[in-house]
């Protein structure tokens, strides 16, 4: 399962934060270690733990406080009520700009190979009221959101729309992920824009990303009106022009911007 990701490559609607359970005592705590450097645009960094991943929906995420990302490592607490956990994990937020899944710099169980974040897991149990697991240190990744570049297109949409169309996001991603492979759809994700409502004729994104890296595969993704975010699904993608039909691999200029990548989807084909 590759990054989140992210990761990702950590997708996500806007959400409120629901800090965890502080009246009761079970808790994981430990240290974020940092590598990079913060993004001067950073607002937050939480770790956030979820019971299942992806969450049918951001809400089922439990957040700590935030942490201090201006240090090498931070220590963190976070109050969960006693059950298993699938993913602990380290989420970036930009100012003025909503949480968003794909901003995942950090994971239990992650680790670096060289200079490579390799996004592995690990799960954590809390047995009881009681249970507090002292050591859950986790590696986090500030490039990640170190986005110096820019690609732009347009998106424009032919045919009927389905009636329980919820929320459609642009994404781009290190590697095509695997089809019908949830948690690698979130830790390849690089970059997801959600700002083309649904049922528009045409619409128009915008995914930062790190200059002079590949971008393998951009596509257009679709979450019904129960915004379930375990049942996200491809509608189409950016095409490779010489070669109609398979993805076309992109790499932006540092510091710069990529433009007219343009998606056409087809609902009735």
């Amino acid at each position: 399962m590759c990054l989140l990701l992210f990761v990702v490559v950590l997708m996500t609607q806007p959400c409120s934060i629901d800090h965890g359970l502080k009246p009761i005592h079970s808790r994981i705590s430990g240290h974020v270690l940092f590598r990079g450097t913060a993004p001067t645009t950073t607002d937050q960094v939480r770790v956030g733990a979820a019971a299942s991943f992806p969450p049918s929906q951001m809400n089922e995420i439990l957040f700590s406080d935030p942490i201090d990302f201006r240090r090498d490592s931070a220590r963190y607490e976070l109050y969960l009520p006693p059950g298993d956990y699938e993913v602990v994990a380290v989420i970036w937020k930009e100012h003025n700009q909503p949480w968003n899944i794909s901003d995942i710099i950090g994971l239990y169980g992650g680790f670096f190979l060289n200079d490579v974040f390799i996004p592995s897991f690990l799960p954590v149990s809390l047995e009881d009221g009681d249970s507090q697991l002292d050591d859950i240190h986790i590696p986090a990744d500030f490039n990640r959101v170190n986005r110096d570049a820019k690609i732009r297109g347009s998106v424009t949409f032919f045919g009927t729309w389905p009636k329980n169309s919820g929320m459609v996001a642009v994404a781009a991603f290190s590697k095509k992920p695997a089809p019908g492979d949830f948690v690698d759809y979130y830790f390849s994700s690089l970059y997801i824009d959600y700002s083309i409502p649904p049922f528009s004729a045409e619409g128009f994104y915008q995914c930062r990303v790190r200059g002079n890296e590949p971008v393998a595969y951009i596509a257009v993704l679709w979450i019904d009106d129960g915004f379930h975010l375990d049942q996200i699904r491809d509608l189409g993608f950016y095409e490779d022009p010489l070669e109609p039909g398979e993805p076309g691999v992109v790499i932006p200029p540092a510091n710069g911007v990529l433009e007219n990548i343009d998606i056409q989807i087809h609902f009735d084909s």
